[in-house]
């Protein structure tokens, strides 16, 4: 029976091990609490964001609106919205896996006012 002990205790140590990688997961950065909805219109004379200030990790799901007179566009990082008409919208998603400031712009029928910079924490 003593010789039963030693392989009690490893498979003990095994689950305690599994349970400290792979048991509670609320810290990490893919649950859906992290997934931030935006808005973003765009105008003549600028960008407008409901929020310019995330956390890192968050997933920002950006519904962009073109409020201007001129087709344009929101790029924020690499990611990019769709072309916009003059009142079209469209729904993008990025990430923000870094720390920093990551800029936002439209590139398309661009002009002053329409670029700044977001702040991940």
């Amino acid at each position: 029976m003593k010789a039963g002990i030693p392989a009690l205790l490893f498979v003990l140590a095994v689950v305690g091990v599994g349970l400290a990688l792979f048991g509670d997961r609320s810290g990490a950065t893919t649950r859906s609490e992290l997934v931030q909805k935006v808005e973003a219109k765009i105008t003549d004379s600028g960008i407008e964001l409901s929020r310019d200030t995330f956390v890192r990790g968050m997933i920002p799901e950006i519904h962009v609106v073109n409020e201007s007179s001129a087709r344009r566009n929101f790029v924020v990082g690499v990611d990019r919205s769709k072309i916009l008409a003059p009142g079209a919208d469209d729904n993008m998603v990025t990430h923000l896996p870094e720390r920093g400031r990551v800029p936002y712009r439209a590139t398309v029928n661009c002009g002053p006012g329409l670029s700044g910079l977001l702040t991940v924490l």
